[in-house]
């Protein structure tokens, strides 16, 4: 069961969730691979902050240039 995020009238911010943004994703012919996929569940299992899950992709980026 989804938990409910509550609503914030005074912003303006609009947040995703993953499903949502893979969808929208979806429509513009974009997709993860399968590295990209397994990072990620990586940083799910790790509990990383959102600053260590930017600098563990950026590491991933640099190791692939």
């Amino acid at each position: 069961m989804k938990t409910p995020v509550p609503s914030n009238a005074d912003s303006p911010d609009i947040i995703l969730g993953r499903e949502c943004f893979e969808k929208f994703s979806a429509v513009e012919g974009i997709f993860l691979t399968r590295q990209e996929k397994q990072l990620r569940s990586e940083m799910d299992l790790r509990r990383l902050s959102n600053d260590e899950r930017r600098a563990l992709i950026l590491a991933s980026f640099k190791e692939a240039v």
